[in-house]
């Protein structure tokens, strides 16, 4: 029988997995003959986008190529911003294509995914494209995160930040400014981190968007709350929710009033938390029975109970969230909440019901494959069935445990490994940049010693050309005062010459009026001589 139904199984798979092939088959063919009668290029580019988010990813770069070699065509003729950004839009279409189809044959570590990144980062930086240089560092980090390579993750942030100011693309600073406050947060930096965050607030306070200074506070509370400052967290939440309740946003309330409650349930003020949880569950039913909400704030209804050791109560929401996970047969949402049940029977020390919700748990578990939830679910089992007095099955369990719990300390230890790694990177840069500022202050101080040397002396010949000045117009005025006593003294002499020969002169006239002239003497003398 179980054959028979498994054959059906297989037909049925098969029908409809071929039929939907065919399907996508049909899509193909249908958008590459639209591509081969394209009129234009723009048309030639949608299609192109079109066929790569359609295809499979072994033909991925079948349609990334020629699309990103169409947008640098097009970016060589382009004639305005608004052309720009469109062409660089659809290359990074096509950098995804490629880079999708890299990863998944090579691995996250692939040398081809990252150097079409980079590639197209030239590009950005080209044609100065502030939003496509967010979209494709932001990638890059991830990759670099994803691969442990913090270091190089915080250069590109760094570089990014640089980048934004230099374009002066405030939203792109803000953006990598937050991402560095989130990054520092990581690894326990608060200083740094505060300082991050206090910079993308004023700076939000400076582009004076209303949407993005609403989003500024509620990023803010998150990350005051990663970083364990609540009572901080709880004041930009509340102001995150007066923004938002102005502009009647239900959806970004519902995460307020979900995230503050955890935030209060973290400083254990289980009260207020009860409160916010039931004040997000009532508003996600009021509006359009949003599911995510409504599971997940009656799960923290019944997490308070039990905290609170109501395990009663904590078990009737429990299995109310439960049933509904059920029902729309989300198997994620079915383990998450069969744990939380398992979690108050065993609090109650209700083994009976504890064991087959634990079995349940465990084999949802084992399907999902994840092992941190297989790791948690052995943990439950291997103790119930040793509190049950079964020690065999017990101890089957607690090997397998046992495995899980090296396997996940062996991730914490490479992680730890990384972030070691990391830190001393970071030391290291710190102490390189301390060096070359300290020789960078050293070669200065003496740039700045020469340059006063040459001020000294320029300062020194000014000083002695001042005096030369000084010295030559002392010696110029003298010789003026020297020239007008010698031309007053010359003009004293002229008058008093001048009085001499007018008297001479006048003397002259008295002698020559009263004695006989020449010619006078001259005829008496002559007729003297003639007697």
């Amino acid at each position: 029988m179980k054959r028979i139904k498994a054959i059906i199984l297989f037909i049925v798979f098969l029908f409809f997995g071929n039929y939907s092939l065919l399907a996508q088959n049909k899509v193909l063919d249908s958008l590459n003959l639209a591509l081969k009668n394209s009129r234009n290029d723009i048309e030639r580019i949608k299609t192109l986008v079109q066929l790569g988010n359609t295809c499979e990813v072994d033909d991925n770069l079948k349609y990334a190529k020629p699309l990103i070699n169409l947008a640098d065509k097009l970016l060589l003729t382009a004639k305005d911003s608004l052309t720009v950004r469109n062409c660089i839009r659809a290359r990074y279409e096509g950098v995804n294509f490629a880079a999708f189809y890299y990863r998944t044959k090579e691995g996250l570590s692939s040398a081809k995914m990252m150097q079409v990144y980079a590639e197209h980062l030239e590009v950005c930086k080209k044609y100065k494209d502030g939003i496509g240089i967010v979209d494709v560092l932001i990638d890059m980090t991830d990759v670099y995160d994803n691969n442990g390579e913090l270091m190089k993750k915080l250069e590109r942030l760094q570089e990014g930040y640089s980048l934004m100011k230099e374009m002066k693309y405030k939203k792109g600073e803000a953006k990598f400014l937050l991402q560095l406050a989130f990054f520092y947060s990581d690894f326990n930096d608060t200083t740094h981190a505060i300082s991050y965050i206090r910079k993308v607030e004023a700076l939000e306070a400076e582009i004076g968007d209303s949407t993005r200074i609403s989003k500024g506070y509620y990023l803010k509370a998150r990350f005051l709350n990663d970083i364990k400052h609540y009572e901080q967290s709880i004041v930009y939440f509340k102001k995150a929710e007066k923004r938002y309740k102005l502009i009647k946003d239900t959806s970004q309330l519902l995460d307020i009033y979900y995230q503050m409650a955890g935030v209060y349930q973290s400083k254990k003020d289980l009260d207020s938390a009860l409160t916010y949880y039931h004040i997000c569950s009532d508003l996600a039913k009021q509006y359009h029975h949003n599911f995510q909400y409504t599971y997940a704030a009656l799960v923290g209804v019944g997490d308070i109970y039990s905290l609170q050791k109501k395990y009663n109560e904590a078990i009737s929401i429990h299995q109310q969230v439960y049933e509904l996970a059920i029902k729309i047969n989300s198997p994620v949402a079915i383990l998450f909440t069969s744990k939380h049940l398992l979690t108050d029977y065993y609090l109650m020390k209700d083994l009976k019901k504890a064991k087959p919700q634990a079995d349940r748990s465990l084999a949802l578990a084992y399907q999902i494959e994840n092992v941190q939830d297989i790791f948690e679910c052995e943990k439950f089992v291997y103790r119930i069935d040793s509190a049950a007095g079964d020690f065999k099955d017990a101890f089957a369990h607690y090997q397998k445990y046992l495995l899980l719990k090296n396997k996940l300390n062996n991730e914490l230890v490479r992680k730890a490994a990384t972030q070691e790694r990391f830190q001393n990177e970071l030391s290291q840069q710190q102490l390189k940049a301390k060096s070359e500022l300290e020789k960078n202050e050293a070669i200065n101080e003496k740039e700045k010693q020469k340059q006063r040397n040459i001020i000294y002396s320029i300062s020194a010949v000014l000083f002695l050309v001042l005096l030369l000045v000084v010295f030559v117009y002392r010696s110029y005025k003298q010789k003026q005062r020297s020239n007008l006593e010698l031309a007053q003294k010359n003009l004293e002499i002229e008058e008093k010459n001048k009085d001499i020969l007018d008297s001479i002169r006048y003397a002259k006239r008295i002698q020559t009026s009263l004695l006989p002239t020449h010619k006078y003497i001259d005829r008496v003398l002559n007729e003297k001589d003639k007697i």
